[in-house]
């Protein structure tokens, strides 16, 4: 069984407010709310695939070093598993802003008592986001 593993990037700024950005076009729960996400790439590790996805869908860059792994989740799709990797940062370099206008209509920091409509797994992560202790995550490279 092989799993597909989206990686998620929480922008979280100084009033506790979290960045968020409207699905649009893509097929799959258009309309709804998530950070920027994306699925790993061969050859990618977790924290700079959420890097990558920023840079891609919010014109931000993130050290992969600032990033906390605060949440996971497992989902199946039509039987296909998803393993889900939520990282948070308060650290990023430029102005959050749509970067691929055919798949996001809207974008913005959104305060936690005021959300949009959520994806499931976001609306479960983001319970989540400020209060979560970090969990450790650990990359080998050319083990064995």
């Amino acid at each position: 069984m092989k799993a597909t593993l989206p990686v998620f990037a929480f922008l979280i700024d100084e009033q506790d407010r979290v960045y968020l950005q409207r699905r649009y076009n893509t097929g799959y729960l258009d309309g709804y709310y998530e950070p920027p996400a994306g699925k790993i790439d061969e050859g990618e590790f977790p924290p700079q695939a959420a890097c990558r996805e920023a840079l891609e869908e919010a014109g931000v860059t993130i050290n992969p070093k600032d990033l906390e792994l605060f949440h996971s989740y497992m989902n199946l799709s039509h039987g296909n598993p998803w393993l889900g990797l939520m990282f948070r940062t308060r650290i990023w370099g430029g102005a959050p802003h749509i970067q691929e206008p055919e798949k996001c209509d809207d974008a913005g920091f959104f305060s936690l008592d005021a959300l949009p409509k959520l994806t499931p797994q976001v609306a479960d992560g983001i319970t989540r986001v400020l209060e979560q202790p970090s969990i450790a995550m650990d990359s080998y490279d050319n083990i064995g």
